[in-house]
């Protein structure tokens, strides 16, 4: 779940970025007027705002809890494995799945630093 809420997130914070950067070239072009733009600038500082307190109110622990969780299901790969119960493909897979959360979780408790 808080992987999930991160990851949507940082989504919109990107798209914010975006948008931010579209105003800013639209502005240099001249094709909105500087009252246009910083209209749409406090919009956007608001929606920033709104992002920026839901990254800071996940807290700590939650996404500690979440390593922990991804931490088991890669010794239950594991366990799996020694015991027979996976093949090697199996195992690749499960473990593979289990890795591409972890970049997740990590990617995501970068982007909260930079932010």
């Amino acid at each position: 779940m808080v992987l999930r809420s991160l990851r949507e997130v940082t989504e919109e914070f990107e798209k914010l970025k975006l948008e931010t950067e579209m105003l800013e070239n639209q502005m240099l072009k001249e094709e909105i007027c500087s009252s246009c733009f910083y209209k749409h600038m406090r919009e956007q500082d608001v929606q920033l705002e709104i992002v920026i307190n839901i990254i800071l109110s996940i807290s700590r622990r939650e996404v500690q809890e979440e390593f922990q969780k991804i931490k088991l299901e890669i010794e239950m790969t594991k366990n799996k494995m020694s015991k027979g119960k996976f093949c090697p493909s199996c195992y690749c897979k499960q473990l593979s799945e289990e890795i591409v959360k972890l970049k997740i979780l990590v990617s995501i408790i970068l982007s909260m630093f930079i932010i």
